[in-house]
C-alpha cells in the first residue's frame, strides 16, 4: 500500500512435544447438573505451538463441583472408552466434555501425560 509492508506472515515447523495446553470453550458453567464445557486438550511444543504429529496417552480427571462426562480424540477407528478418562491423542489432540452438577461452587480439569507438563483449569459453577 503506497510502498508500505501491509500484512506478514510465517511459516514455523512444530517442535518437540513439551505439555499439554487446555482450551475451554467457556469458563462458567450453570450449576444446573446439564451445562457441558467443551475443552480441547492439544499436545504443544515449548513455544505453546501446536504439535500435529503428536500421540500419547492422556490422563484427565476432574475434581470439584463438576465431573468428567467424556475424554476422546477424532480418531477413527479406536477400541478406547471415552468414559474412563483416559485416551491417546489423534493428530496431537483430545476433547474433555466437563458436565456441571448441581452446587455452585468451582470445578478443576487436570491434564496428564508421560514426558510432558500437565495442565490444570478451574471452571466456576454458578
Amino acid at each position: 500500500d503506497g510502498g508500505r509492508e501491509i500484512s506478514r506472515d510465517a511459516i514455523r515447523s512444530a517442535g518437540i512435544p513439551a505439555a499439554l495446553k487446555i482450551t475451554p470453550d467457556k469458563t462458567v458453567l450453570t450449576a444446573d447438573g446439564h451445562a457441558l464445557c467443551f475443552a480441547l486438550v492439544e499436545i504443544v511444543d515449548e513455544n505453546g505451538a501446536p504439535v500435529p504429529y503428536a500421540e500419547a496417552e492422556i490422563r484427565a480427571d476432574v475434581t470439584g463441583a463438576a465431573t468428567l462426562q467424556a475424554f476422546g480424540s477424532a480418531r477413527p477407528i479406536t477400541e478406547e472408552n471415552y468414559t474412563k478418562g483416559v485416551g491417546t491423542a489423534y493428530q496431537g489432540k483430545m476433547l474433555a466434555v466437563i458436565r456441571a452438577g448441581s452446587d455452585a461452587g468451582s470445578a478443576t480439569l487436570c491434564v496428564q501425560a508421560d514426558g510432558l507438563a500437565s495442565a490444570v483449569y478451574t471452571y466456576h459453577i454458578q
